[in-house]
């Protein structure tokens, strides 16, 4: 069986140490039973999972590596070599692996992503009227340029052939100098940013091919350790059993995502699904839809339920991913229309078995710092008087402003665009907690307090809870 957890947001906050959980859950229950981790998307967006009280970030290798679990990158995966031999690097230098590259393999037609896609991808998004929030990576210009000439794109086969390397890059930083040598910064662009935009050309124009030189070396030593292997082989040995990472979260998606707000890559697990059953794959795949208990995202993006103290409240501490590319993290309160969104964008509540979520403790920890105030009717008085309660606020509804509301109950298949979602207000509700002491290591509790929540407002059962960072603060449910 293959699963899937998929992220109902446009990235994949918080969903690394769940699936390091679930590897190590798996293995436990399954010592003899073969599992790989099946990679698809761009190494662009890391996992944070923690390991012997180490804090490791992997945006290439699966999240239960360290576990041993096998890494695979399917035909669908967009890889930066840079990144990648950091990746296994750090495996190396922690001691967590004793031989990282035997646990890799790669799918002859995985796409390979250069600095040149990374400079052209940044110019251009520095040339744009709209800053789109993409993180700058290069990934979407070498999806795109795979699209536009697939013969000349650079992919994990090419990489044992020192000749053909140079040839597709040589190719590929032509086509790149074509494209933005008669570019110049914008007046409004900051000091910094023209500094940048100086830089980026400079990667593009590459005086001396040093950065040539080094790519095209490096490119033929990755291609010299990785294992090239088709994700059809890889299923087979592994009897079909399989965890799918995906890099990017259902509402980036190009297609169904907010405009332009979006990956130039398509992020629906349905083409992914398309792609095994093209490849041979006849089991089961089971979908889980992971959902964060608050909305979290780089950048800009449409986000009704954005509050810019609640970022604070949360303890979210800034990040080195905070730059120019990424954008600033901005949080809110959980939208359900949102998720309910994306769920239909992978055709329906049908194709999935349930919901992770993720984050909890966070929850917890915010409404203590500041609690939702109501009041409260004597009814013996009449008298009002203030109440402080520890509540779960969730987006349920929109209020358009020509007072049209939308709301979770309300039968429709509206689709969301980034226009529809500048012109409405969120109808908040709020979930009283109970008594925090009730939760305390209480994992019956809290699960008994989440499931009803989750089942009313999604339609889908929950099956996981993460509310703290540890193994130990996880609940699971068959």
């Amino acid at each position: 069986m293959i699963i899937e957890p998929i992220s109902m947001a446009p990235g994949v906050h918080a969903v690394g140490i769940t699936l390091y959980c679930l590897y190590k859950q798996f293995l436990e229950a399954n010592k003899k039973k073969p599992l790989v981790s099946i990679k698809a998307g761009a190494g662009s967006n890391p996992r944070k999972i923690r390991v012997r009280d180490k804090r490791i970030e992997l945006a290439h290798l699966g999240c239960g590596t360290s576990l041993g679990i096998p890494t695979h990158f399917s035909a669908k995966m967009i890889i930066s070599p840079e990144k990648l031999i950091d990746e296994v690097n750090m495996m190396y230098r922690l001691n967590l692996v004793d031989d990282p590259w035997s646990k890799i393999t790669c799918d002859p037609d995985a796409i390979i992503v250069t600095d040149y896609h990374k400079a052209w991808s940044q110019i251009f998004e520095m040339m744009s009227d709209e800053t789109r929030g993409t993180c700058g990576s290069g990934a979407g210009r070498a999806y795109y340029f795979a699209e536009l000439a697939p013969e000349r794109a650079i992919y994990a086969r090419d990489l044992t052939d020192l000749k053909v390397v140079k040839e597709k890059l040589a190719f590929l930083r032509d086509h790149v100098r074509d494209a933005v040598r008669n570019l110049s910064a914008k007046p409004d662009l900051s000091d910094d940013d023209r500094y940048r935009f100086t830089e980026l050309q400079a990667i593009v124009e590459d005086i001396g091919n040093k950065r040539f030189d080094l790519m095209a070396n490096q490119f033929f030593v990755l291609g010299r350790r990785l294992e090239l292997c088709t994700t059809k082989e890889i299923l087979d040995r592994y009897e079909g059993n399989a965890v799918v990472e995906f890099s990017h979260g259902v509402l980036s998606d190009a297609e169904k995502g907010f405009k332009p707000y979006v990956s130039k890559m398509r992020t629906l697990p349905q083409l992914f699904d398309k792609y095994l059953r093209e490849i041979g794959y006849k089991g089961k795949i089971q979908r889980i839809a992971v959902v964060c208990a608050y909305d979290y995202r780089h950048g800009p993006g449409p986000m009704p339920t954005y509050e810019p103290a609640l970022r604070a409240l949360l303890g979210i501490a800034p990040t080195p991913e905070e730059d120019r590319w990424r954008g600033p993290i901005r949080c809110g309160n959980l939208d359900i229309m949102q998720v309910r969104y994306a769920i239909r964008c992978c055709g329906g509540v049908k194709k999935f078995d349930g919901v992770w979520l993720t984050c909890f403790d966070q929850i917890l920890s915010s409404s203590v710092k500041k609690p939702y105030i109501d009041t409260k009717l004597d009814k013996e008085t009449g008298e009002r008087t203030l109440d402080c309660l520890q509540t779960w606020p969730i987006c349920v509804g929109y209020l358009k402003d020509n007072g049209t509301k939308y709301s979770v109950h309300r039968p429709g298949k509206d689709v969301l665009t980034t226009e529809f979602m500048q012109h409405v207000v969120p109808i908040t509700h709020h979930y009283c907690l109970p008594d925090q002491t009730t939760f305390k290591d209480n994992k019956a509790a809290i699960y008994d307090f989440l499931a009803p929540i989750i089942e009313e407002l999604i339609g889908l059962p929950l099956k996981a809870v993460s509310y703290g960072t540890s193994e130990k603060r996880k609940i699971w449910k068959k």
